[in-house]
C-alpha cells in the first residue's frame, strides 16, 4: 500500500492523478479527481477546444475546486 499524503500534502494546488489516489479521506479525493478528470478531459479534446477556451475553462475550473475544498473544509460538503 501506498503511503497517504500528509494533511498539508493533500491540499496543495497541483497534485497529479496519483498523488490523489493518496488521500485517505474519500470525500476530499472525489473532490479533487473530479476536478483533475475534468481538466484532463479538456487537454484531450484540444483539437475542438482553442488555447484561449482551454485557458478560461481550467482556470475556471481552478477555481470551482478550491471552492469546493473550502466548503469541504468547514464541512459544508
Amino acid at each position: 500500500m501506498q503511503e497517504w499524503l500528509s494533511e498539508e500534502e493533500q491540499y496543495e494546488e497541483h497534485l497529479n492523478n496519483e498523488q490523489i489516489s493518496r488521500i485517505r479521506d474519500s470525500k476530499l479525493r472525489d473532490i479533487r479527481m473530479k476536478h483533475w478528470n475534468y481538466r484532463h478531459n479538456i487537454l484531450l479534446d484540444d483539437s475542438n477546444i482553442s488555447d484561449l477556451e482551454f485557458v478560461r475553462l481550467t482556470n475556471e475550473d481552478w477555481e470551482k475546486e478550491k471552492e469546493e475544498i473550502e466548503d469541504y473544509k468547514k464541512g459544508l460538503l
